[in-house]
């Protein structure tokens, strides 16, 4: 069993940006280089890429152009970064999240500075542009301790003998770690600790960092792992979650499954991500400080921690509003 397949998506990822650039002036092949010299992941290369190339078809209505970036300058790149603002859907003009504006404003620099450090250009006409600001307020989404219970419900009720221990032991290990789907489909079984009930994950940008799990978690992963061992003994692959075709276990499946077992949830549409949410918001209404939450689940920047943060604190004034009127 070679680990190889750890990083499968990875590759394929890596493949279709080769491929795209190859079609694209010479420029991005260095940019790509570049970019993977930083050691940025995979999918930030690939969005970084898509937005530099809209942003030449902007410049040259269409036209590829060996050298783009020179016609580029600081009122050119305000009105394109003007014209993101908003977008067409179906007919009807509907405003672009903050965060997806100030991505492309960082995708632009990110080219830019590359250009300044490797002497295409003399000036960087982003130096007299600021990134967007990020106004957009995210609803977060997330299982109550009843709805999780009603969950679990469901997979024991349709989960077949041989996957019911799979995809207990997978959603929970969502819940209790707030795991990415990404990292979850790329653990191997050795990976697992259990002397330390830790378990080594790797993360975006292929950052590498220890997990911890607790005493309920370690007894759904033994039972896990002595199925996989009579049901799919003989997969070529040593991935700690395995497929019915014994293969690695896709981020999409993982999706459909996610899906299956939460649509009896009533109002909310869960996915992993929100299952992500729900071990943050989780560990934020049992008074787990900030910090500690954003170490366990691996945000690179605390200002993201702290929307669940203020889900506990609009949870708090409804329940005071609630014990108020009690006495009204």
């Amino acid at each position: 069993m070679a680990s190889s397949g750890r990083l499968e998506k990875e590759d394929k990822l890596r493949a279709k940006i080769e491929s795209r650039i190859m079609n694209l002036p010479q420029i991005f092949v260095e940019f790509y280089d570049d970019m993977r010299g930083d050691r940025k992941s995979f999918t930030t290369i690939d969005t970084y890429t898509n937005y530099v190339a809209s942003f030449m078809n902007y410049i040259t209505n269409g036209q590829p152009e060996e050298e783009f970036y020179k016609r580029a300058t600081t009122p050119m790149i305000k009105q394109y970064l003007v014209s993101l603002q908003t977008r067409d859907v179906d007919g009807q003009t509907v405003k672009t999240g903050d965060d997806i504006q100030a991505t492309r404003w960082s995708a632009l620099n990110t080219f830019f500075v590359f250009l300044i450090n490797n002497d295409y250009i003399q000036e960087n006409p982003m130096t007299k542009t600021k990134r967007p600001k990020i106004r957009t307020e995210h609803k977060v989404t997330y299982l109550t301790q009843e709805e999780i219970q009603e969950v679990f419900k469901n997979i024991k009720e349709s989960a077949g003998a041989k996957l019911l221990n799979r995809d207990l032991a997978l959603i929970s290990l969502f819940i209790s770690t707030g795991l990415r789907n990404s990292a979850l489909t790329q653990i191997n079984i050795e990976d697992v600790d259990f002397s330390n009930n830790t378990i080594k994950v790797v993360e975006k940008g292929s950052k590498t960092r220890s997990v911890q799990f607790g005493t309920n978690m370690r007894g759904l992963l033994l039972s896990w792992l002595k199925d996989r061992e009579l049901y799919f003994s003989d997969a070529p692959t040593n991935a700690l979650f395995v497929s019915q075709l014994k293969e690695r276990i896709s981020v999409y499946t993982i999706g459909q499954l996610v899906e299956k077992y939460t649509k009896t949830i009533k109002g909310k549409r869960i996915t992993p991500h929100k299952l992500r949410a729900t071990a943050c918001t989780l560990m934020s209404t049992q008074g787990v400080p900030i910090q500690v939450i954003k170490e366990m689940v691996g945000h690179e920047n605390i200002q993201t921690t702290t929307r669940y943060v203020g889900v506990l604190e609009k949870e708090k004034e409804k329940a005071t509003s609630v014990l108020d009127e009690t006495i009204g």
